[in-house]
């Protein structure tokens, strides 16, 4: 019996079938995960026995859209080939994001991105000035309580310790190295465990105190 031809909504389903994603299929090497193990302490090892760069699988685990923030444990899951549940059972960080609350802000929300450069603005015009710090919450809109964190001396995150000579090395040899470059090298070449966001406030501190007057 002859097929008939497809129709025009036959047409339209093949090809959404041919653009839909694929779904996630197991790596060909799979990795147990040790009980108490970090996220990237597995990450890093699932790579390593599949000949993946760390980092390049943990961007994949991450995305789309954010390549940098926390990894999906659905993501990881179907590359491991085993159960979510399994997993956040045995890694110790790797738990769904919480849900916030939306809340109606009371002052001005600025980016976090900008917090580096206000926190130096602060700074300056209180060891400058001497301004207080009621003065300095109603000059720049933020909270008393963000010019008090500004003014307290930085603690320096345990996870930057070990790599904290390794950035600088990487940033006096080329300082315009993105610090995403920085962070792929770091987790490639030196197995670090450390977080993009933590590297970055690093960079973004050296950058600013090497402009600093």
């Amino acid at each position: 019996m002859a097929t008939p031809p497809p129709t025009r909504g036959d047409a339209r389903a093949t090809h959404d079938d041919r653009c839909a994603p694929s779904p996630l299929r197991p790596l060909p090497i799979q990795v147990r995960p040790r009980q108490a193990e970090t996220v990237n302490s597995y990450v890093r090892r699932l790579a390593r026995a599949n000949h993946l760069r760390p980092s390049y699988l943990r961007a994949f685990l991450c995305g789309p859209p954010q390549y940098y923030g926390a990894i999906r444990p659905e993501r990881l899951a179907a590359l491991a080939g085993r159960p979510v549940w399994a997993l956040e059972h045995a890694l110790t960080d790797l738990a769904p994001p919480p849900r916030s609350q939306p809340r109606t802000p009371t002052r001005q929300q600025r980016p976090a991105t900008d917090k580096p450069e206000l926190f130096t603005a602060i700074r300056r015009d209180f060891t400058a000035h001497g301004l207080s710090i009621r003065t300095l919450a109603d000059r720049y809109p933020v909270h008393r309580r963000t010019v008090r964190q500004a003014l307290t001396p930085p603690r320096h995150a345990p996870a930057l310790e070990p790599v904290r000579d390794l950035i600088d090395a990487m940033l006096a040899a080329k300082p315009d190295l993105a610090p995403w470059r920085i962070w792929e090298r770091l987790l490639d070449e030196h197995d670090a465990d450390i977080s993009y966001s933590t590297v970055r406030g690093h960079i973004v501190r050296r950058r600013l105190e090497s402009v600093a007057p």
